[in-house]
């Protein structure tokens, strides 16, 4: 029976006007069919939605605004119907054959939809047979619908589980799936939850560019913006041959007025290319001298019969490199110290003891405020001993105090990957 063909059984079910054999019949429809269950659970919901509506009283004036509609017009007269001549009376032998060819036909009729398979009216009849096996069938088929109880006295339908989703036949019972969810709203989308106001983040991103690229004006103008963000910096510059590297650098270095000490062992290695990275470091150069000693690196590089550098890659220092310049200078330079910015007052012997030392140190007067000491960085087993370098001694003899400005770099000559 589809759920078609049981709408008349389901919408009395819904309604409680069910005989004890005909709800037994539809427990019966109810678990072997999905079908009929929603029908039948769409029934239920819908006479619990007209059961939940607010009764509209009608408007007072009602009656009389219909009757003000009303044409009027005069009463017609009622005609009695007189009496028929017995002479004037039909013959009831036509109606009578005309009765039982009705009634044959109608039998035919019964008779053809009751062996028709797969539905038809004789379905109701044979759910009703089917659930009373003691009962005759064909009484059950002919049972009138007038022989249910009336519907103030509805027999009670017990409450029916969920159908289980049909599943092949070689699947026991214990391992059927569970059955499909009911989606009851499909007509809306959930609400999007409510979103905070958005925060901007700033990602900060390390200086990369090529040694090349420092003609432009907008590169330069970055590199001295990131070098202003932070109180320390390492400058790696990759080139292809690190000892050509290093003698550029210090063709530069002389053309911007900075001295730069060459540890003896160091120089050597320079010579004989046995070092893979070399180390820079100073603090006595602003900014803008930074970008200035890069831009005369760049202009010297570019005219070269090939080019050594490749990139320049600028990040804050981390304590990694703190640690690294203390193992190459033998003391900590104070690379985060931040540098005096008034000046104390000094006593006459103090001044001359320092000039003393600044004229016999340095007797010609050249890098007292611009000075720097090169280094062998790697590979580790042929660093200097910072105790055994005189260049490293004299670079912290003749430093002096960090100028507000300078900013600490440690600038790493190294080998490029290609």
């Amino acid at each position: 029976m589809t759920p078609d063909d049981a709408l008349p059984l389901l919408t009395a079910a819904v309604d409680g006007e069910l005989t004890p054999a005909e709800a037994e019949a539809v427990r019966a429809l109810l678990a072997d069919s999905s079908s009929a269950w929603h029908t039948f659970r769409n029934l239920r919901a819908d006479r619990q939605r007209l059961q939940q509506l607010t009764p509209v009283a009608p408007p007072a004036d009602l009656h009389a605004r219909i009757m003000a509609r009303l044409p009027a017009h005069p009463p017609t007269p009622v005609e009695v119907a007189r009496p028929v001549s017995p002479s004037r009376k039909m013959s009831l032998v036509p109606v009578g054959l005309a009765a039982s060819v009705l009634v044959a036909m109608a039998g035919a009729s019964f008779t053809f939809f009751v062996n028709r398979p797969n539905g038809g009216p004789s379905t109701h009849g044979a759910l009703l047979a089917k659930a009373n096996p003691k009962r005759d069938g064909e009484w059950a088929k002919l049972l009138p619908r007038d022989a249910a109880p009336p519907s103030s006295s509805p027999a009670p339908i017990e409450p029916i589980p969920e159908p289980v989703a049909a599943v092949e036949a070689q699947v026991s019972p214990e391992l059927a799936p569970e059955p499909r969810a009911v989606v009851r709203d499909v007509l809306t989308f959930p609400p999007v939850p409510a979103v905070g106001k958005l925060d901007l983040a700033r990602v900060r991103v390390p200086f990369l560019a090529t040694v090349a690229e420092f003609d432009r004006e907008d590169v330069q103008q970055q590199f001295v913006s990131e070098l202003r963000q932070d109180l320390a910096f390492r400058i790696d510059l990759f080139a292809r041959d690190p000892a050509r590297g290093v003698e550029l650098f210090q063709a530069a270095a002389k053309g911007t007025g900075l001295n730069l000490l060459v540890d003896r062992t160091t120089a050597e290695r320079v010579q004989r290319k046995q070092a893979a990275a070399y180390l820079v470091y100073t603090d006595s150069l602003t900014a803008t001298d930074l970008r200035d000693l890069l831009v005369r690196l760049a202009t010297a590089d570019a005219k070269a019969p090939s080019k050594t550098f490749e990139a320049v890659h600028t990040t804050a220092a981390v304590p990694a490199d703190g640690r690294d310049l203390r193992e190459l200078l033998g003391t900590d330079p104070g690379l985060w110290k931040r540098p005096m910015t008034t000046a104390e007052p000094k006593s006459v012997s103090s001044d001359t003891v320092n000039q003393l030392t600044r004229n016999l140190t340095d007797p010609k007067g050249k890098g007292g405020d611009r000075l720097a000491v090169l280094t062998t960085y790697a590979p580790r087993e042929v660093r200097t001993v910072p105790g055994r370098s005189a260049e490293v001694r004299q670079f912290f003899e003749r430093r002096g105090d960090r100028r507000p400005t300078a900013v600490p770099v440690l600038v790493v000559v190294r080998q490029a990957n290609g």
